[in-house]
């Protein structure tokens, strides 16, 4: 008989905690401020990992072994949980999917929500890598944001995950607040700075549909979003990463060398993952999945053995469309060899036709087979990849 060598495909597993202790005026995100129905979630979420423990095999006949390589707990806020909820959680992933000897387990937290003692909690059960919403550390930007914590309790939360010997640490911080000067700004990069933190989540404010930020905006509540102020502060913030040895791995994500995410990285490259919980998204290559965006019928689904999920069938049109969305915001470009390889010269020769376009107005730049978005053409990146979809 042949001699087949075992192939190895790196999956990642994330864990969607809606629970929050505030509710944040800019969120859309699927989250409650109430935990009466907190065991009840993660018994649903037991259910659905032993469930879903076979999702990732789609290729056992090509001789694969699907092993996971990074776990994510995120949210809502995941700290809400307290320690033994967290280890029934791991207790049900361990017992259903193969882990590697080595992964990456973030746990996203509030700075109001951690204490040392819970971080050192969290470094002995295995987490590796800390996301801390801080969001801002100027006080009058949490305001306008209603954050729950204040700028000494974000910068706290940093050195404590240090001092528990969590050294692999990502903060979000939001820029183009319109409270929010260009001082402000340059403040809030140099706390990050000083801190010495390897890894940044930046996102620009968005007003999202019917959230408390767009209704109070509307009443003249909470001071409107100024498009300029935007562009100025992400400026600002691609300047100032660059000049202090961070790379810009993704538009959103800058790090120090060997401290990307390797989660977040691998959704970039559509690597095979499951999400867990309500809201949840998954994706193992030939279908995606999503789950009820619903806490409440996510658990009496769940109970009842009632279907909690929509999935797609992913056409060739569809990968393409994601692969030019994913790959155009990261350091490594969209490679028109691969386009070639996986789609067909039809698709090349769409690509190029409105990649040519963007050259010429100088927000695309292209080396042989790699097309990348200049530092401009960053700021247009979801239209520039919108206008690069195979669209029948």
């Amino acid at each position: 008989m042949p001699i087949f060598k075992k192939e190895y495909i790196l999956c990642g597993i994330y864990i969607h905690i809606p629970f929050c202790r505030k509710a944040c005026f800019y969120c859309n995100f699927h989250f409650s401020t109430s935990l009466k129905k907190k065991q009840a979630y993660i018994n649903a979420l037991v259910e659905e990992i032993q469930e879903q423990k076979h999702f990732f095999s789609v290729n056992k006949e090509h001789n694969v072994t699907e092993t996971i390589r990074s776990l994510y707990f995120g949210g809502g806020t995941p700290s809400q949980l307290n320690i033994s909820e967290i280890k029934q959680l791991l207790d049900g992933l361990y017992k259903n999917f193969k882990f590697a000897s080595e992964i990456e387990f973030t746990i996203e937290v509030n700075p109001d929500d951690v204490s040392y003692s819970v971080l050192k909690a969290y470094k002995e059960m295995g987490v590796n890598r800390l996301s801390i919403g801080v969001q801002s550390f100027n006080n009058a930007d949490l305001i306008y944001l209603n954050r729950s914590h204040t700028s000494e309790a974000a910068e706290e939360s940093v050195r404590m995950a240090q001092d528990a010997g969590i050294s692999n640490i990502n903060i979000d911080l939001i820029y183009g607040i319109p409270v929010q000067t260009m001082k402000n700004w340059h403040d809030n990069l140099l706390k990050f700075l000083t801190l010495q933190i390897p890894h940044l989540s930046a996102y620009c404010l968005t007003i999202e549909p019917h959230t408390p930020l767009e209704v109070l905006i509307h009443k003249n509540k909470r001071q409107a979003f100024d498009e300029d102020l935007s562009i100025g502060h992400y400026k600002m913030l691609s300047k100032f990463m660059k000049a202090n040895n961070y790379i810009q791995y993704e538009i959103s994500n800058f790090c120090k060398p060997h401290h990307y995410s390797k989660h977040n990285k691998a959704y970039w490259q559509q690597k095979p993952y499951l999400g867990i919980g309500a809201s949840a998204h998954s994706f193992n290559g030939k279908i995606r999945k999503w789950n009820i965006s619903n806490t409440t019928q996510y658990i009496e689904k769940i109970a009842h053995n009632d279907v909690y999920y929509e999935t797609e069938i992913l056409t060739k049109e569809t990968k393409y469309n994601e692969y030019m969305m994913t790959s155009l915001r990261t350091i490594e470009g969209c490679n028109m060899n691969y386009i070639l390889k996986h789609f067909g010269q039809d698709f090349v020769n769409h690509a190029y036709v409105i990649i040519e376009k963007y050259k010429k107005k100088k927000l695309i730049v292209q080396d042989k087979e790699i097309v990348s978005l200049t530092d401009k053409g960053k700021l247009f990146a979801d239209a520039i990849s919108a206008d690069l979809f195979w669209v029948r």
